[in-house]
């Protein structure tokens, strides 16, 4: 049912084993699991999982931190007419696993509401 798979290590070449579920027990997962972006929860850890089935450290490494912020603010203008503005910000540090890596991010949505 499940294989040893070699994992090449963060740093420093070589590989290691780790055991992987085999393809045919493995429920789908999304791209994020695959490259291991779920690794911050898990101290820096990389991980393979599939629904319903244990996660299995396959690394271990430097943890992705995020920092986010956020504000959603409403504004009446008419008994029917209002505005609604959701702004936020991330900081990530040691982005995407590389320690010393930082990333910013900011977006917003605006919406127009009439309701009659």
């Amino acid at each position: 049912m499940s294989e040893p798979t070699p994992v090449p290590e963060d740093a420093g070449g070589g590989s290691r084993t780790a055991t992987v579920p085999s393809l045919e027990t493995r429920a789908p997962e999304t791209t994020a699991m695959r490259n291991g972006s779920h690794g911050s929860a898990a101290g820096g850890s990389r991980g393979s999982y599939g629904a319903g089935q244990p996660i299995v450290r396959t690394t271990t490494g430097v943890a992705e931190v995020r920092y986010r912020i956020g504000v959603l603010a409403t504004r009446r203008f008419t008994a029917h007419l209002h505005a609604e503005l959701d702004a936020r910000a991330e900081h990530v540090e040691d982005f995407a696993f590389v320690r010393g890596d930082r990333r910013n991010g900011a977006g917003a949505d605006l919406a127009i509401v009439w309701q009659p």
